[in-house]
């Protein structure tokens, strides 16, 4: 289906539920960061803070994150 990138880029540009629905999780093939509403320094910035809740590479939360 051509064009199918662009399709759901353009869905989640009018995603009015920013936050709930992490469209700011979507990267780009070649591994950059690409577009967001709010600007990419503030989807850098979510991923980021996203990240610091977790272990490097292992997915469990670190110990000032746990219940």
């Amino acid at each position: 289906m051509p064009g199918k990138t662009r399709h759901i880029a353009s869905l989640l540009k009018e995603n009015p539920f920013l936050i709930a629905v992490p469209c700011h999780r979507v990267i780009k093939k070649n591994g950059t960061y690409g577009g967001y509403a709010l600007g990419e320094d503030f989807k850098k910035y979510l991923l980021e803070w996203e990240a610091s809740f977790f272990r490097q590479g292992t997915g469990e939360l670190t110990e000032e994150r746990k219940p």
